[in-house]
């Protein structure tokens, strides 16, 4: 199932609050809203055979708009603090509303997730993105884009920092450049910027992921 995003969040309050199991059975589809649901079980168990999967959330017409896009990242931090990794919560901020990504047998297990049944023969492909937030997905995603990794950097900032994403400008006079930095904690522990820097014109002149200390 999917649904609306409203409705997954009051059935996620329900369940956590009630503290009982969400279970997704063998052959069944968890997913969009449902994840919501199922990620705020207080034991989850999924079967090898079911598919959950997430996206971003869409608008009343099925698409994305300023008003989606804030509805997904109030999805981000409902979902992070129900203990779901980063590396879930990134895919699902920049998968748009009308594709799919399904989880891993690994990216349910790190959630807590019990899988029963067999499992069955697939192959897992790494995102091009896999060192910003260590994700990965079970069929090759479309080439990360550098709005999809700022998209993904502002949003794990944003549920790092109480919804604000941490944002620094710095401008170089003497050289005519300034940077504009997203600083956020990936899903390795240590700390990273993405970096784009512009000349005086606007011209684009580097950009960056950064590991720091």
């Amino acid at each position: 199932m999917g649904g609306n995003l409203l409705e997954g969040a009051k059935l996620a309050d329900a369940i956590r609050y009630a503290k009982i199991a969400s279970v997704v059975p063998n052959g069944a589809t968890c997913a969009s809203a449902c994840f919501v649901a199922f990620a705020a079980g207080a034991d989850k168990f999924a079967s090898y055979s079911a598919s959950i999967g997430v996206h971003g959330a869409s608008d009343a017409n099925g698409h994305e708009s300023v008003a989606s896009n804030a509805a997904t990242v109030g999805m981000a931090k409902i979902v992070k603090e129900l203990g779901v990794p980063a590396d879930i919560i990134g895919r699902m901020v920049v998968t748009p509303p009308d594709q799919m990504v399904w989880l891993t047998p690994n990216n349910l297990r790190a959630m807590g997730t019990v899988l029963t049944g067999k499992p069955a023969q697939a192959q897992v492909a790494n995102s091009p993105s896999q060192l910003l937030l260590g994700r990965q997905v079970a069929q090759a995603p479309p080439p990360t884009t550098w709005d999809d990794i700022i998209k993904t950097a502002i949003v794990a900032s944003a549920t790092q920092h109480n919804g604000k994403p941490q944002f620094v400008r710095t401008c170089q006079p003497e050289l005519k450049v300034c940077s504009m930095a997203i600083m956020f904690t990936g899903n390795d522990k240590k700390e990273y910027i993405v970096r784009t820097a512009e000349d005086s014109s606007g011209k684009l002149i580097a950009r960056e992921i950064c590991e720091f200390n």
